[in-house]
């Protein structure tokens, strides 16, 4: 055979791509110095061999079919995902492109081998984004596709929201190189530019950060790239990546990065629909305050945090940790609502979350029931001190006259009151019969009157 598909041997032999050439009983009888580096074994160790044995098991069905395909239809090409094995025992994801070449020895099956790690890695992050997925899962995923599309590339995501600055998916990033981003960061002047344009911005020499570019030179890298992606949930988000040519950076990745800005895009949206969602479901819709189940899923948490302090060698300094809750319900709720209708009870409930809120500080507040709130902390030394102070202050609170608008549009000024039991958690105690132990507590206070509070002893 004096060619591989038309083209002369000695030239597919220096082709880039990967090209096995298999005899009519499926014998590897030609490879490419590309194939063997991809393979990562020797061309005596291949040729000769079966192209079946280097199959994957679980696609050598798929691979027969594809054979008798290419004889059946040899003037089709097809393009199909595989697994081969190297010579070091890994699998190499390739794409293998299929042809049938007709010679006066016979037909010649033609296979050329592509590197499917982006192909994969795109699957990847698709499929973290429709399974709705942490955006760092998605991140990570879209930085393996832009490495393994471009050697010599470093890519990650850079999210700018509510929690800071974050670098996602640096898996090949070292700690200088992070840094350094955060610098170039700062100067805003990049990210300015890019956001205003919605188009990939291209950075070299002295327009980046001369620290940065000191750092990057260190890892043979000399341009930076950066693809903004609008980030429904506010902040802005980009692809970012180091180069080691500027060409790869302002015409590959600056024209093919449009598919990965998009897939993160919707990654974005989805996580910020599902935190919408989450809200929902674990927040009160009318106070805005955590619901019951948000409050049991708090207190699930804390429980293995609790349990977790506890099983440490040495306890910080002032103790193991503890948690502590108030147990509220209304005094004079029922004949405000009966009296004045839902509306103005509503109205009601929403300042006395409001007082609760204010009141709180780094403590938890939940609407559990009707009129029945929560608030649960957690402290060392001085955490049952705590808890009384609190609910001194939320008797005081919601003693003083709560002013609302009638049906009618007059102002009514309305008091009722609060009854609070509190109970503190001591070694052994679960956080979860805090609230059995509250609730005792409290309706001691309202079969007293009200309008108090009172603590739960162990016991």
């Amino acid at each position: 055979m004096d060619d591989i598909g038309g083209v002369p041997i000695g030239l597919a032999a220096q082709l880039r791509e990967a090209v096995v050439s298999l005899g009519t009983d499926g014998t590897i009888e030609w490879a490419n110095t590309a194939a063997t580096r991809m393979l990562r074994v020797s061309e005596q160790e291949l040729l000769g061999t079966s192209a079946l044995d280097r199959v994957h098991p679980a696609e050598v069905a798929r691979a027969l079919d594809g054979i008798a395909f290419s004889a059946d239809h040899p003037e089709r090409t097809a393009v199909v995902p595989f697994r081969l094995r190297r010579g070091d025992e890994t699998w190499a994801d390739v794409e293998l492109m299929s042809s049938v070449v007709r010679a006066p020895d016979g037909d010649h099956l033609v296979l050329v081998l592509r590197d499917a790690t982006p192909r994969r890695a795109l699957a990847e992050a698709l499929a973290s984004v429709a399974a709705g997925a942490p955006i760092d899962v998605t991140a990570r995923w879209l930085a393996r596709v832009i490495e393994s599309r471009w050697p010599a590339t470093l890519a990650a995501v850079l999210l700018e929201d509510r929690h800071g600055v974050r670098l996602l998916g640096a898996e090949s990033w070292d700690d200088d190189l992070c840094a350094v981003l955060v610098e170039v960061h700062q100067s805003r002047e990049l990210w300015r530019a890019a956001v205003a344009t919605d188009e990939v911005a291209v950075r070299v020499d002295d327009q980046i950060p001369a620290a940065a570019r000191a750092v990057a030179a260190r890892h043979g890298l000399t341009t930076f790239a950066v693809a903004p992606v609008p980030d429904p949930g506010g902040g802005h988000a980009a692809l970012v990546a180091w180069f080691d040519l500027t060409d790869a950076a302002s015409m590959e990745f600056g024209h093919a990065s449009d598919e990965l800005r998009e897939l993160l895009r919707l990654g974005l949206e989805r996580q910020h629909h599902l935190g919408q969602l989450d809200h929902a479901v674990r927040h009160d819709e009318l106070t805005g305050l955590l619901n019951r189940a948000g409050f049991l899923d708090l207190v699930d948490q804390l429980e293995r945090e609790l349990q977790a302090a506890d099983q440490a060698a040495d306890p910080a300094p002032g103790g193991h940790r503890r948690a502590a809750l108030l147990y509220l319900d209304l005094d004079a709720f029922k004949p405000v609502n009966d009296g004045y209708g839902h509306a103005v009870g509503d109205a009601v409930l929403q300042v006395v979350a409001g007082r609760l809120a204010e009141l709180a500080g780094s403590w938890a507040v939940a609407r559990i029931g009707g009129d029945e709130f929560v608030l649960l902390g957690a402290g060392r030394e001085g955490l049952a001190d705590e808890a009384a102070a609190l609910a001194d202050s939320a008797v005081a609170s919601l003693a003083a006259p709560i002013e609302v608008a009638g049906h009618d549009g007059d102002v009514l000024i309305l008091q009722v009151g609060a009854s609070i039991g509190v109970a503190v958690t001591d070694p052994g105690i679960e956080v979860h019969r805090l609230l059995e132990r509250a609730d005792g507590a409290m309706y001691s206070v309202k079969a007293a009157g009200g309008r108090n509070w009172s603590v739960r002893l162990p016991g």
